[in-house]
């Protein structure tokens, strides 16, 4: 590794901790050190030793170490050491293999337009001068659009879509098209607004999604309805109507009603929230829906929404039934139609437009077909036409169930280390992977993506890394400096110069997870910005198209899903034909997990379908290019790292207690592995000493479950203290005087 900008401000003078042998129970020699024992040479001695010129170096140091001596705080913790190992048997580290380039699978074909998939001309010239689309459609778009397009007395017209296509390849396009191109008609007649209700409905399994699907949908509406058109014809006269609805969960339920109460054409919504509202909501008018589009279908029945789905269409229907027969009614009364026509197409309400000429289409957008999303669509879909990119070229034989589609373009990378090491491997990944600052104005920021099992974890490793100081003497903080100052989204960490962290996972608050959630979309310019981190739970693996990420890094291997979980972590990278990078991080018995991968995941090249190439690279290959140095001098830098973090955890009690539920939080998610997977997932495999120390803690993993649970007793007592004073409070407010607020 290069020596540049990116290394850390490593505190060379600083002594070693000294290790001490210890017999434990079995007779096994265990080396430790405590804090603050300095009987071990640190190289800086030995160099001074060596070279009677650097005799200052050792003045420096003791310097530094007896002012740690007295300023660092006190603790009866031992400090194990990352590196105990015989050096002779440690492998040398090498360069990370770099694959030979491989054609995109998903990237938009080189032989095709969107006029000539039938899209209006006005849309095709919006997404190529205000949407940065080419004009190239992929390949999902040019199988699904067409079909998606047919309208009476086309063939297909009348049936209902299942599309499946690996993760990035465009499926939030592929049935937004077609809905606006079948509204635009509409847009020609003055008498049609906003009032007519609710046309199109679109679904999603979680609030970031549907926020995503939500903005994408206004960028298409903001095209310009100018006609073009070069032949003798008069130009066609556009009017706009149609207005985007957002409805989600944890947002103003009363301020979507007033919207709903306004007219939302195009809906998105989460569906416990949808079925809510078309449950209470009286002014919600879904009677001419035209579009149902469930997205990522395979996770909303995973996540356990199969009844909420089935009540929403069979609300739908029945709004449908009424609509039609108040309308048919309504012209029977006024003779305009036959008493003995059936005909739903002669149906017309008081505009005089046929919302019921064809039935509601069902569009289910899936990256896997499982038996949930089969059985669920053999139900459900009429008639269904299923779409699937390379569906000529899939041969892959599914011996231990269904394959799932991974980019061809993708680098996957997995890195067996030990529980000890995970934390400063995963600074080592992320020093890896964002660029040096001389780079960034060439190749452009990086976004890294980190996936990790439980939230108090998410939460441990975004207070830990944004906390950790590389000096051994820590600046004393004013009280309650840090509780005055409003909450920030990003973290930056003296280890990730100049790159802001960020997190994401279920339980921060609505208003919180958006703008964490745009402010890593946006990387903000006001300062020198090399990339930005995106510290997230499982919630951020659906679907959330997220510009440029250059890397996805699992910290923790999928609980649920197993390999269809990994697919769509890995899917958040390489989108749309740009190339990316995925690390896997394993515990040595876990390793036998990259096997499983091999034959569930597939990549589809020009010769077929191959199993994934994931390579394995060594924790010392890992180690030295994120740290650099000389020879071996990469692992008293991950040293240096690790104490950093310690330090942080001791400096509070607060820390400590993030870092303890972190530890047991993991433990916890690990225990959730599926029985399937409990012979290489056991946590009776998990080495908790040693998991505790990648957790930055000193304490023996018995000491930290007493104390957890003692913490947590103390807040369950406290709990209703805090409850009473706040209804208290609230009481108070209610009754002051208008004014006096």
């Amino acid at each position: 590794m290069e020596e540049d900008d990116l290394l850390l401000n490593f505190d060379t003078s600083a002594p070693l901790p000294a290790k001490k042998r210890r017999q434990n129970s079995h007779g096994q020699a265990h080396k430790r050190a405590h804090l603050g024992d300095d009987s071990t040479e640190h190289p800086a001695h030995k160099r001074a030793r060596e070279n009677p010129s650097d005799r200052r170096t050792i003045d420096i140091a003791r310097k530094i170490t007896q002012a740690h001596t007295h300023s660092a705080p006190k603790t009866t913790g031992y400090v194990s050491s990352l590196f105990a190992r015989n050096d002779t048997l440690a492998a040398e580290p090498e360069d990370v293999p770099q694959a030979s380039p491989i054609a995109p699978s998903n990237a938009p074909v080189l032989d095709g337009t969107f006029e000539g998939l039938g899209l209006d001309p006005l849309i095709a010239r919006h997404l190529r001068a205000r949407m940065g689309i080419d004009g190239r459609p992929t390949e999902i778009q040019q199988r699904a659009i067409p079909p998606l397009l047919a309208v009476p007395p086309q063939m297909g017209c009348e049936r209902d879509i299942l599309v499946q296509a690996q993760t990035g390849s465009g499926k939030t396009l592929t049935y937004l098209l077609p809905i606006i191109q079948s509204l635009l008609p509409l847009s020609q007649e003055s008498f049609i607004d906003r009032s007519v209700g609710t046309l199109s409905i679109i679904l999603a399994p979680s609030r970031e999604l549907a926020r995503q699907i939500y903005t994408v949908l206004e960028r298409l509406l903001t095209l310009s309805l100018a006609s073009t058109d070069q032949d003798d014809q008069a130009p066609k006269r556009y009017s706009r109507w149609i207005v985007p609805g957002l409805l989600t969960g944890g947002s103003t339920k009363n301020h979507e009603k007033q919207r709903l109460r306004k007219g939302c054409s195009i809906l998105v919504a989460t569906p416990g929230r949808l079925l809510d509202h078309l449950q209470n909501t009286s002014s919600l008018d879904v009677g001419k829906c035209r579009w149902l589009v469930l997205d990522e279908a395979d996770r909303l029945l995973e996540m356990g929404f199969q009844e909420q789905l089935e009540g929403i269409i069979k609300a739908l229907d029945g709004r449908r039934r009424l609509a039609l027969g108040a309308a048919r009614d309504a012209m029977l009364k006024s003779e305009a139609l036959a008493p003995g026509d059936k005909d739903d197409a002669h149906v017309v309400d008081s505009l005089g437009v046929s919302w019921w000429a064809v039935p509601r289409r069902l569009i289910l957008c899936s990256a896997t077909l499982d038996e949930r999303v089969q059985a669920f669509s053999g139900t459900t879909l009429r008639n269904p036409l299923l779409v699937r990119a390379g569906a000529d070229t899939e041969t892959h034989a599914e011996q231990d169930g269904p394959t799932f589609s991974a980019p061809s373009q993708l680098q996957q990378h997995a890195v067996v280390t030990a529980p000890k090491l995970r934390l400063v491997a995963l600074v080592a990944l992320l020093r890896h992977t964002i660029p040096r600052m001389a780079d960034v104005d060439k190749i452009g920021p990086a976004r890294v993506i980190v996936f990790i099992s439980a939230t108090d974890s998410v939460n441990f490793h975004w207070e830990a890394l944004g906390g950790a100081k590389m000096r051994s003497v820590e600046q004393p903080k004013e009280p309650d400096a840090t509780e005055k100052e409003p909450a920030s989204l990003a973290q930056y960490s003296e280890l990730l110069p100049n790159t802001p962290i960020f997190r994401l996972h279920g339980s921060m608050p609505q208003k919180e997870r958006i703008a964490s959630l745009r402010a890593f979309q946006t990387l903000s310019t006001e300062q020198p910005c090399r990339g930005g981190v995106l510290l997230c739970t499982p919630v951020a693996s659906r679907g959330l198209d997220l510009p440029d990420v250059r890397c996805v890094i699992q910290m923790d291997v999928p609980t649920e899903g197993g390999a269809e979980e990994y697919v769509h972590r890995i899917g958040r990278t390489a989108r749309a034909g740009r190339q990316g990078t995925s690390w896997l991080m394993l515990l040595p018995h876990e390793e036998p997990w990259l096997q499983t991968l091999e034959r569930r995941v597939v990549v589809r090249e020009a010769t077929g379908m191959h199993p994934p190439k994931i390579t394995v690279v060594g924790i010392d290959t890992v180690l030295f290019e994120g740290f650099g140095g000389a020879f071996r001098e990469y692992e008293s830098r991950a040293t240096d790292v690790q104490m950093a973090v310690e330090r942080w955890v001791l400096r509070d009690e607060k820390h400590t207690s993030l870092a303890r539920t972190a530890f047991l939080a993991y433990i916890r998610a690990y225990a959730t592995h599926p029985a399937a997977e409990k012979a290489l997932f056991n946590v009776n495999q998990l080495h908790l000493g040693h998991l505790a120390k990648a957790f930055a803690l000193r304490e023996a993993p018995n000491t930290v479950q007493k104390l957890a649970k003692r913490e947590h007793d103390k807040k369950a007592k406290e709990k209703p203290k805090r409850d009473a004073m706040r209804e208290q409070h609230a009481r108070m407010m209610a009754h002051l005087p208008a004014e006096s607020m």
